[in-house]
């Protein structure tokens, strides 16, 4: 009788990383309008644990209201500890408040030199927007 081995798909191999965000915002400005971050990043919220499974870090978690400097609105998550690319889709999906963003569906860019990988998404949010600064929310990082 013969035996077929097949692999798994990368989904049943993923961790699930829970965490707490309590909600920060600060401003930045582009010429004489400003942006609104709401979430976790330098500065601003905080997010427990920060730590991922395999060693990562969570370094920022926002949604950013940029009407008058880009005309958009926007979430974005940065984690770092890479050593190589690890690709849009090792970020299997972000879920906050309530609200869920792919990796898949993101636009990502990989920075060698910091091992830090950045996904955006102008499509979905983190459901941060509005929140008073100090709310806590749950949110869980589903990743490979």
């Amino acid at each position: 009788m013969a035996v077929a081995l097949v692999a798994a798909p990368p989904a049943i191999f993923a961790a699930t990383d829970n965490g707490t965000l309590t909600v920060g915002t600060a401003s930045a400005s582009c010429g004489s309008s400003s942006a609104l971050h709401y979430g976790f990043g330098p500065g601003m919220g905080s997010y427990n644990p920060t730590s991922l499974t395999g060693g990562k870090t969570l370094v920022v978690a926002e949604d950013v209201v940029d009407f008058l400097c880009t005309g958009s609105i926007y979430a974005w998550v940065q984690i770092n500890g890479f050593s190589s690319n690890p690709g849009s889709t090792w970020l299997t999906t972000v879920t906050c408040n309530g609200a869920t963003v792919s990796g898949s569906t993101s636009s990502f860019t990989y920075y060698s030199s910091l091992g830090l990988g950045v996904w955006y998404w102008h499509t979905g949010y983190l459901g941060l927007i509005g929140l008073t600064p100090g709310t806590n929310v749950s949110c869980s990082i589903v990743h490979n």
